[in-house]
């Protein structure tokens, strides 16, 4: 067992035990499901999506969160998800793009077929 793993499974039982709240960040989604009840995905300190974590891991519905989720690695060398890459720059945080910050239509997001 990791000493990642430890820290995380004493951070829960002293949870349950003590009934404590936690304000979790991270950018590990398998942490994330694992410690939290709720999830906010934020994307240049906005929150692009916020749920349930049981929910938002079944249904998410930001392109952003999308991406997030198909980045994270399979253990399962036959699982042939589709991969949606991040391509060009990141709006600036100082002068963002009006609108969602994201951008509506997301023009810099492919999937990884497309990348050949």
């Amino acid at each position: 067992m990791s000493i990642q793993s430890q820290i995380l499974n004493l951070l829960k039982e002293l949870q349950n035990r003590l009934g404590l709240s936690y304000l979790f960040i991270s950018h590990d989604l398998n942490v994330v499901g694992y410690m939290s009840d709720r999830v906010a995905v934020m994307y240049l300190g906005h929150i692009m999506e916020y749920a349930l974590a049981d929910e938002l891991y079944d249904r998410y519905r930001h392109p952003y969160t999308r991406a997030l989720f198909s980045a994270v690695p399979s253990p399962d060398p036959d699982d042939r998800r589709e991969q949606l890459v991040l391509k060009g720059d990141v709006p600036s945080a100082f002068n963002p793009p009006p609108g969602c910050k994201f951008q509506g239509d997301v023009p810099w997001l492919k999937t990884g077929a497309e990348w050949g």
